[in-house]
């Protein structure tokens, strides 16, 4: 088992008149517990680029990550050991 879990957040965009896709990252890093060893999920969102939609999309993804057992077990019952913040350059 790795020396900690992990959640992992991904949010991609369009840039500039090009279409250079960039993406910020949320990592937060939870010591290892035998409960998280078998956590995982993968919860991806819809492009949000209608803005008649995106509020609602956003909501229905916020939802999904809350309701996974991945985020609840390790968001609510262990510490959070330290975080993590980037910035990737895609296209």
């Amino acid at each position: 088992m790795p020396a900690h879990y992990a959640l992992m957040f991904t949010r991609q965009f369009y840039v500039g008149d090009a279409g250079d896709m960039m993406g910020l990252k949320l990592t937060i890093f939870v010591r290892p517990a035998d409960e998280l060893r078998t956590l995982e999920d993968s919860c991806f969102g819809v492009d949000a680029s209608d803005p008649a939609t995106a509020a609602s999309e956003a909501k229905a993804w916020i939802a999904r990550v809350e309701a996974s057992p991945a985020f609840i077990i390790a968001m609510t019952r262990h510490v959070a050991d330290r975080f993590s913040f980037g910035v990737d350059a895609i296209g």
